[in-house]
């Protein structure tokens, strides 16, 4: 929980881009990019993105009711 707590705050402090702060913070050959690449390789980015895209659609279609 903290480390999400931190990487939060962080985030609302740095002016750059998430992906900029990801490279700044992720060692070159460490375990965290090991993870990344692992789940860039199962499709999360686009799991992830047609979620949003579900949850975006359903505002809609609520908010035109």
């Amino acid at each position: 929980v903290q480390t999400g707590l931190g990487a939060t705050a962080l985030a609302q402090q740095d002016t750059g881009t998430l992906a900029e702060l990801r490279q700044r913070v992720t060692s070159l050959g460490g375990t965290t990019e090991a993870a990344i690449a692992s789940l860039e390789a199962s499709g999360l980015r686009s799991i992830f993105q047609q979620a949003l895209d579900a949850a975006r659609q359903k505002s809609i279609d609520l908010g035109n009711k």
